[in-house]
């Protein structure tokens, strides 16, 4: 909520820009203002009409926080997640531990290089999440153990948790989690949810 009135008080001063450019004939710098603004705004309305409030929340808020630190976190949603079979809570734990992930990897880069890519899609009987980032690159000798219990390469900021419980829970759900390749990014974590069974006569 408070992100969404933040972006209310703000309209008024993205519209003063927007006359103003207009008005000294700026066309080029007029156009990338306005498509900038509308593609947050329309990221921001994709993400508000999820089936699950308790995502919404968690995802505007993780938008806010990359913003503050000059990330850039693309939020693609191709499904509202209305069938997904796993509690709310688990999908928060999946997305926000992949999120917190791609944060921290990326802090360090280059300002142009900071970006995020978060996609969500249902295809062929099963929930996707993907998780990119152009952070440095999973090194090739620690692939097999970043999922492990304790693993973290953050030193004293890690607990060696974040990905071993994204891979308990896409377990526990019949899925699974990997590493996989995402073009234009370095890193992509690749979640694959069964999708909730339609109800049988029996079920009825």
């Amino acid at each position: 909520m408070d992100t969404l009135r933040a972006n209310r008080h703000d309209f008024l001063n993205h519209i003063q820009v927007i006359y103003g450019l207009a008005q000294l004939g700026k066309i080029s710098h007029l156009e990338s203002y306005i498509k900038e603004l509308t593609r947050g705004l329309e990221a921001e309305s994709r993400i508000c009409r999820l089936n699950s409030p308790e995502l919404a929340a968690l995802l505007l808020k993780k938008v806010s926080t990359a913003a503050e630190q000059q990330i850039r976190l693309d939020c693609n949603m191709n499904s509202d997640l209305s069938n997904i079979n796993i509690p709310v809570t688990e999908v928060v734990s999946i997305i926000g531990n992949l999120l917190d992930n791609a944060l921290y990897v990326v802090r360090d880069c280059d300002v142009a290089d900071r970006t995020i890519k978060l996609t969500i899609s249902e295809e062929l009987g099963y929930f996707k999440i993907l998780v990119a980032n152009n952070g440095p690159p999973v090194p090739e000798e620690i692939k097999d153990k970043i999922f492990e219990k304790g693993f973290t390469t953050k030193r004293n900021e890690g607990s060696g948790l974040g990905l071993y419980i994204v891979k308990s829970l896409a377990e526990k759900y019949g899925g699974k989690v990997q590493l996989t390749e995402q073009p234009g990014f370095a890193t992509c974590f690749e979640v694959l949810i069964p999708s909730k069974l339609p109800l049988t006569k029996k079920d009825n």
